[in-house]
């Protein structure tokens, strides 16, 4: 697969959010589908958060000042929910959240 996308070279369906801005208790919801109609053969969802963060304390191991939390949610009969970086729940600790579900 390609991890990096480049319009009209790569077979990506890519949508980005750049330099956006959150108010505190914020909530942001994406309603996001995969077109397959034209050629898409690719087999996972990937969809990453990524924040700037100010360098925390000397010695601080959960230094996040903008706790920012992503979490997809499928449409299936089930309405089952993903977590980022492998986790069964939220990440407190990361400014970089990923979430990969495959078999989609």
């Amino acid at each position: 697969g390609t991890s990096l996308y480049i319009e009209g070279k790569s077979d990506v369906q890519a949508r980005i959010w750049d330099r956006e801005t959150i108010k505190d208790g914020e909530v942001r919801q994406f309603q996001l589908g995969i077109d397959k109609s034209n050629g898409c053969a690719f087999q996972s969802l990937s969809a990453t958060l990524v924040w700037v963060e100010r360098p925390g304390f000397i010695g601080c191991s959960r230094c996040v000042l903008n706790d920012l939390d992503l979490h997809v949610t499928r449409n299936d009969d089930n309405a089952t929910n993903y977590y980022p970086n492998g986790l069964n729940g939220r990440d407190n600790v990361n400014n970089a959240e990923r979430v990969v579900i495959t078999n989609v």
